[in-house]
């Protein structure tokens, strides 16, 4: 028995944490013409520590996903984790191919912990290459397409407002919010939101057959994988590509998402 759960624990430890996967959802985005056909790159919990194997490979494998070719790409939060090299982790994510219109960010709780949220997120996403989005809301352009983009601060230990964020949106145009915490949806969903993306809880990072999730964090324990539909508003969980609290995947690849969009009613197909 020793013997099979050893090479379980490599597998979790070395292995299944550097096999990162492409998620190509297709949604629809409701205000937008039905001939609209767009995408969006969502990226989040990357828990950077330093310039290692895992990174470097996290980069090669954006690199061959061509996330370059897309107009617009989104970051939910948790850029690092401790112990880190906060030169290392600046310079791995300005080293990261960059959407045709750059990376817009939110913060999660890990950019609390190490010492750059609040004031000091936007320094630290000017230093990185991102367009950090706190309670705030710009328009963006998907081939062709205005969209309002609205940006929400980390739920547990920031002071995430959704009427400021939202204060800057075209009613007229179609809106994509960004969280970090998939159990803000409920909240969200009572405002004029088409599509929220989020992250945070890793899909559960270590699953056992016929159990689920060993262990989900607070403000995941709703909503924790894939998609979901409140209202108007579909939410799109992603895994992530990294981890916290142990260096171990099962059963829960590590993942970032090519998200396919359309014009039409509110429907994930």
């Amino acid at each position: 028995m020793a013997l099979p759960g050893g090479s379980l624990l490599l597998y979790a430890r070395f292995v299944e944490p550097a096999l990162f996967q492409v998620r190509r959802p297709r949604l629809t985005l409701p205000g937008a013409p039905p001939g609209f056909r767009s995408s969006l790159v969502h990226l989040t919990d990357l828990h950077l520590r330093r310039d290692d194997w895992w990174a470097r490979r996290l980069l090669r494998s954006l690199e061959r996903a061509r996330v370059q070719d897309h107009p617009v790409g989104v970051i939910t939060g948790d850029f690092a984790k401790h112990p880190y090299r906060i030169d290392q982790v600046l310079d791995l994510l300005r080293r990261m191919p960059r959407p045709r219109g750059g990376w817009y960010a939110v913060p999660g709780g890990w950019e609390y912990t190490c010492g750059f949220s609040g004031a000091d997120f936007e320094p630290f996403c000017r230093d990185a290459d991102l367009i950090p989005l706190v309670n705030r809301c710009v328009q963006v352009e998907l081939d062709g397409q205005r969209v309002n983009l609205a940006g929400l601060d980390d739920p547990e230990r920031g002071e995430p407002d959704l009427d400021a964020a939202l204060a800057g949106a075209d009613p007229a145009l179609p809106t994509i919010a960004l969280c970090h915490h998939p159990d803000m949806l409920d909240a969200v969903a009572e405002h004029p939101v088409d599509l929220l993306l989020t992250g945070h809880s890793h899909g559960g990072q270590v699953r056992l057959p016929g159990i689920g999730p060993l262990w989900l964090a607070r403000g995941c324990r709703r909503y924790h994988d894939r998609i979901h539909v409140r209202g108007r508003t579909t939410m799109a969980i992603s895994r992530g590509v990294g981890t916290t609290v142990a260096p171990l995947r099962l059963m829960t690849p590590p993942e970032f998402s090519l998200i396919r969009l359309r014009g039409g009613p509110v429907a994930p197909v």
